[in-house]
C-alpha cells in the first residue's frame, strides 16, 4: 500500500460528494488505518451511528476520521482530530483509498523467475522476482510477489494476491477452493508466530491474506483494501 503525505483538500477531492468538515484544515495524513488502530497521521472511517458512532470517533486517535453528517459533535471532540462528515463513510472511504493508498496493478513476469512450460499463466498476471511457478493454473489479474514457491498441480484463481514467501503445497486445489475462482495460500509472521491462509478463510477471488487473525472478516477492495471493520 502506498503511503504519501496528503492534504484536506486532496481528500476531500477524492470523496466525490458535498462534505462538512470539522477541526483543523492544515494538517496531513500518510495511511489508512482501521479506527481502533489509527494514529494521528492516519484517516479512517466509522459509519455507526449514535451513541456507538460518537464513542468510536471520540475514542479514535486519527488524525481524520470520515464519519456520518448525522452525528452530533462537540467542540471537543475535533479539537485533535479532522472530522469528514458525509452521507456515506464507508463510500467515502473507499474512493480515498482508490485515489491515494491502493497500489497499481502490476502485470508481466520478473526475468529471475523460474516457470515450468507446462503452466497456464494468464497474460495479466505478474510474477514477482525469484518466484517458482510449477506446472499449475493462476487466473486472471493475479498478483504474485518475489520469493513465492508454487508446486505442481496448484490451481490459483482470480484476483488473487500472493504475498512474497509464501508457499502453495503440491496437493493441488487448496482446502475449500475451486479452481477459478479460489486459490490462495501465505504464510506470514505476525507477533513471532507463522500464520497460514487459505481458501476457506479468504474466499479465493479477490483476495489479499495479511498477518490479521480474522482475514476472513475482511472487507477487500481491488484485492489491496486491508482489514477495515467498522
Amino acid at each position: 500500500m502506498r503511503q504519501n503525505k496528503i492534504s484536506i483538500d486532496q481528500l476531500l477531492n477524492s470523496v466525490g460528494e458535498e462534505v462538512k468538515v470539522l477541526g483543523k484544515k492544515d494538517r496531513y495524513v500518510s495511511a489508512a488505518s482501521p479506527i481502533d488502530k489509527a494514529s494521528s497521521e492516519s484517516v479512517t472511517f466509522c459509519s455507526k451511528k449514535a451513541p456507538e458512532g460518537l464513542q468510536m470517533v471520540r475514542n479514535s486517535k486519527a488524525g481524520f476520521v470520515i464519519c456520518r453528517d448525522d452525528l452530533e459533535f462537540t467542540e471537543d471532540d475535533f479539537r485533535d482530530k479532522t472530522l469528514i462528515m458525509v452521507s456515506n463513510p464507508r463510500l467515502a472511504f473507499m474512493r480515498i483509498m482508490r485515489k491515494h493508498f491502493v497500489e497499481e496493478r502490476k502485470y508481466g513476469i520478473s526475468p529471475t523467475a523460474v516457470i515450468d512450460e507446462a503452466v497456464r499463466i494468464h497474460p495479466s498476471v505478474y510474477i514477482g522476482p525469484n518466484s517458482y511457478i510449477g506446472r499449475c493454473e493462476i487466473g486472471e489479474n493475479t498478483v504474485i510477489y518475489g520469493n513465492v514457491y508454487i508446486y505442481p498441480g496448484a490451481v490459483i484463481g482470480r484476483n488473487v494476491v500472493i504475498h512474497a514467501g509464501a508457499v502453495i503445497g503440491p496437493d493441488g486445489n487448496l482446502p475449500g477452493c475451486s479452481p477459478g475462482d479460489r486459490g490462495i495460500y501465505n504464510f506470514s509472521v505476525s507477533q513471532g508466530r507463522y500464520h497460514r491462509w487459505y481458501g476457506e478463510h479468504q474466499a479465493g477471488r479477490n483476495c489479499a491474506p495479511d498477518s490479521c487473525p480474522n482475514s476472513h472478516r475482511q472487507l477487500l477492495l481491488h484485492s489491496f483494501l486491508p482489514c477495515f471493520l467498522f
